[in-house]
C-alpha cells in the first residue's frame, strides 16, 4: 500500500486526473496492485480534459489536436463536429467522464507487478476498444471472403483495388444494405451458416452506428401485403367537375 501511495504520489497532476477518469469506467482499478500497474502504463491511456460530450470533444479534434495540421479553417469549419466526435468516441470505444474524453492511447501495457493482469474494456460492452475498425479494413476482409468463396467474383472483380474500392465506397455512401445483401447472397449460394457471416454483420452494425446510420426495419409480411394489395387497385376516376 505505501509502496502505491508513494509511486502514484509521483505522478503529475495531469496523470492524477487520467487515473480519475479512468476510475470512471469499466477499466477502473479494484486494487493496490493494480493502481501501482496503472502508474508504470499512464501512456496507455488519453485524455482530453476539455472535452466532456460529442460536440467538444469534435472540436478539440478539429481545431486543437493536430490531426487536420496543413489543412485550412475553411475546410475544417465544413466538417460537424458533433457528428465527428460521435463517430470517434465510438469508434475507439472512449468514454466521456466528468474528468473528460478518456480512450486507449494505442500504445502497449507492461505489466510490472501482475503479471497476468490485463486491463478491462472502458465500456462494459464485450468489444474490444483497441481495434478500431475502418471502412478500408472492412472492405479488404470483405473482398478477401468473397475471393475466398467463388471463383466466379474473383473473374468478374478481377481488379481487386477497384472491388475494395467499390465496397468501401457502398460503406462510405451509407450503402451497407448493398454489403448486406451481398453476404446474404454469398451465404444462400455457397450454403453457410449465419454465422460464417455474423462477425461481418456486426461489424457492419457497428460502423453504422459510429456514422449514425438508421436502417428503417422491413414492414411485416401483413403490412407488405397491404401495400401490395393497395398498389393493385385502380385508382378511382375524378369526375368531370373535378377535371375542369
Amino acid at each position: 500500500m505505501q509502496d502505491t501511495a508513494e509511486k502514484l504520489n509521483e505522478l503529475p497532476n495531469f496523470e492524477i486526473l487520467k487515473l480519475n477518469a479512468v476510475m470512471e469506467t469499466n477499466a477502473k482499478c479494484n486494487s493496490f496492485a493494480e493502481l501501482t500497474e496503472f502508474a508504470y502504463n499512464t501512456d496507455y491511456y488519453d485524455l482530453i480534459s476539455d472535452a466532456s460530450n460529442a460536440k467538444e470533444l469534435g472540436i478539440n479534434l478539429v481545431y486543437s489536436s493536430g490531426i487536420f495540421e496543413g489543412l485550412p479553417t475553411m475546410y475544417r469549419d465544413a466538417i460537424e463536429a458533433e457528428n465527428f466526435g460521435r463517430y470517434i468516441a465510438e469508434a475507439e470505444q472512449g468514454i466521456f467522464t466528468s474528468k473528460g474524453y478518456i480512450s486507449r492511447s494505442g500504445d502497449e501495457w507492461h505489466n510490472v507487478c501482475l503479471q497476468n493482469f490485463e486491463p478491462k474494456p472502458l465500456k462494459q460492452n464485450g468489444i474490444d476498444d483497441r481495434l478500431i475498425d475502418t471502412t478500408e479494413i472492412l472492405a479488404v476482409d470483405l473482398d478477401s471472403f468473397f475471393r475466398s468463396l467463388s471463383e466466379d467474383y474473383g473473374w468478374l472483380a478481377d481488379d481487386p483495388a477497384k472491388a475494395k474500392d467499390k465496397i468501401a465506397y457502398d460503406l462510405r455512401n451509407g450503402s451497407t444494405d448493398v454489403v448486406r445483401r451481398q453476404l446474404g447472397s454469398f451465404m444462400k449460394e455457397y450454403h453457410l451458416d449465419k454465422s460464417d457471416i455474423q462477425p461481418f454483420l456486426s461489424r457492419i452494425a457497428r460502423f453504422e452506428k459510429c456514422k449514425g446510420i438508421e436502417k428503417s426495419k422491413p414492414n411485416s409480411i401483413k403490412e407488405q401485403l397491404k401495400q401490395a394489395k393497395n398498389s393493385q387497385q385502380p385508382k378511382k376516376s375524378k369526375h368531370r367537375e373535378e377535371c375542369l
